[in-house]
């Protein structure tokens, strides 16, 4: 789901950073646990993934989970609902807000287009 080219080695810790971030969508990672499970301190990750990436941390989150959300929103029939428990949403019009700033229109809107 991911484009990116990974240069040098260095990159073996941003590599490790997404797939972490990737695996735990879900629970909403926080800078710390992320910090914490590639031994750096929060602050310096936050410089690292913003200079390797362009992105805050906490914008590439959401960012992954809407696409997720876009995800399971094509490929399943699962109500919203359901798309947004699995993404660890528990509020419709959160959810709903946050798809639509991200993708300018609604998940409902979103499955129509797609269907």
């Amino acid at each position: 789901a991911r484009s990116r080219s990974l240069a040098n080695d260095d990159d073996e810790f941003l590599r490790r950073i997404l797939d972490y971030i990737d695996e735990r969508l879900p629970e909403q990672p926080t800078r710390e646990e992320i910090a914490h499970y590639v031994h750096f301190h929060p602050a310096y990750l936050s410089r690292y993934f913003r200079k390797k990436t362009g992105w805050s941390l906490s914008e590439y989150i959401v960012r992954q989970r809407i696409e997720y959300a876009k995800e399971l929103l094509t490929r399943s029939e699962l109500r919203i609902s359901h798309v947004m428990s699995r993404l660890g949403y528990d509020n419709l019009s959160h959810f709903t807000r946050t798809f639509k700033k991200w993708t300018g229109v609604t998940p409902m809107q979103f499955r129509k287009k797609i269907h």
